[in-house]
């Protein structure tokens, strides 16, 4: 049939996996239970891996929070990320760099104001009923942008 990218992105990265797990199998330095945990790993990653290209799939992420970004947004992501040294990529590349920087450094506030909280209010309720230095805490982790970035090198977004 005709090539298309994704197709060939697919079948690359699934027989990187392959091999990844023939070699776990094939190495005699790893007791039985190394075996299963270095397997269930690679399973997982390629389960990860898998939604980038799986609506359905993508979408439980999401719902489990583990996602928080859109199919495209995720696949656009990957794509640039793949190639940031080709010219057309470096702004994008650049920016989106950039837009990680700030997420970490919002995550980093909040967690640090939650602190200040925590040490002016204690376990006092905040403002607005919330549980205070808790919710704060809570919120450091949960409110990510770029939370994780996926199977293929994409662990930030």
């Amino acid at each position: 049939g005709e090539f298309t990218f994704w197709n060939a992105l697919q079948s690359t990265i699934r027989n990187k996996f392959e091999v990844d797990r023939q070699n776990i199998l094939q190495n005699p330095m790893m007791n039985e239970k190394e075996r299963e945990a270095s397997l269930e790993e690679v399973q997982q990653s390629l389960s990860h891996f898998n939604a980038i290209f799986d609506q359905e799939e993508h979408q439980k992420l999401v719902d489990s929070g583990h996602r928080s970004m859109s199919l495209r947004a995720v696949q656009a992501a990957l794509l640039i990320q793949l190639y940031e040294d080709y010219p057309i990529m470096q702004m994008p590349s650049t920016l989106l760099r950039e837009l990680v920087e700030l997420d970490n450094l919002m995550a980093a506030w909040r967690y640090r104001h939650s602190l200040v909280v925590a040490r002016t209010i204690g376990s006092k309720p905040g403002t607005g009923g919330s549980s205070g230095a808790l919710y704060l805490r809570s919120t450091a982790a949960r409110y990510r942008i770029f939370k994780v970035r996926c199977a293929a090198g994409m662990q930030r977004y």
